[in-house]
């Protein structure tokens, strides 16, 4: 199995067995990680800070290997066929920042995020998700989730807990109307970033949900300061679809 360690313009080959072990790999990895600068580097003080397996073709992986990386900050496996994650309990990955699990087959995710206190960043996008677990409310840290394209019928109300939220990505699901918490609006205050499009519901029904006006104006002064310094996109809107789409998935 042959790997690639990418940073910028550099690039590093890993060559490794068809049965090598996560252990094998942060050998490997520890050869050629002085070559990294200081904020790229894959180790720090004998830990692995970041772990990159980007289409790999992975089937599995030991998450019980992978929980005990202690110092693990980034974590991301997009881009494989892992269908589940489990096997990680409420100590594992206690200093993970961001996880990608985004272009995989996973149908559910575990209930252990509460115990990832300094999760910032999450994509599960491009997965079959059904629902997403309510334990996400509890990533106080939590910043940006994205979800889009996976088959969401519904948003578990417990996200509004997730204060430092600011950004929400859930476009092309099956989400309606009834399946979007009005408490998420309200609960999130730091909120500011919705993109919803290319669900069942319009941009109609959100207006109508309690707590969307709050949204609202926080969302309208994020864009406000965008047309001032002259950065703004071409596409402003609310979040959502002016007509219902029908989204099959």
């Amino acid at each position: 199995m042959r790997l690639f360690l990418k940073y910028g313009a550099q690039s590093h080959e890993l060559e490794l067995g068809e049965d090598a072990s996560l252990g094998d790999l942060v050998q490997a990895a520890e050869r050629v990680t002085e070559v990294f600068q200081r904020e790229q580097k894959i180790l720090c003080k004998g830990r692995v800070i970041q772990l990159v397996l980007t289409d790999c073709s992975l089937e599995r992986i030991d998450w019980t290997g992978l929980g005990q990386l202690a110092g693990l900050t980034r974590l991301c496996l997009a881009g494989n066929a892992l269908e589940r994650v489990d096997g990680l309990g409420p100590g594992s990955l206690p200093q993970l920042k961001e996880l990608d699990l985004s272009r995989n087959r996973l149908v559910e995710l575990p209930s252990h995020f509460a115990h990832w206190q300094k999760l910032e960043r999450m994509d599960v996008s491009d997965n079959q998700l059904r629902s997403l677990p309510p334990e996400l409310g509890a990533c106080q840290a939590l910043v940006s989730l994205q979800a889009d394209r996976n088959r969401l019928e519904s948003l578990p109300a417990e996200l509004a807990s997730a204060t430092k939220l600011v950004e929400l990505h859930v476009s092309g699901n099956r989400l309606t109307k009834a399946g979007v918490p009005g408490a998420i609006f309200s609960g999130c205050a730091a909120l500011q970033t919705l993109d919803i499009h290319a669900n069942p519901l319009t941009a109609e029904d959100l207006r109508e949900l309690p707590g969307w006006q709050e949204f609202d104006e926080r969302r309208r002064k994020k864009h406000d300061k965008k047309i001032q310094t002259q950065v703004m996109g071409s596409g402003f809107d609310e979040g959502a679809d002016t007509r219902t789409v029908r989204h099959w998935k």
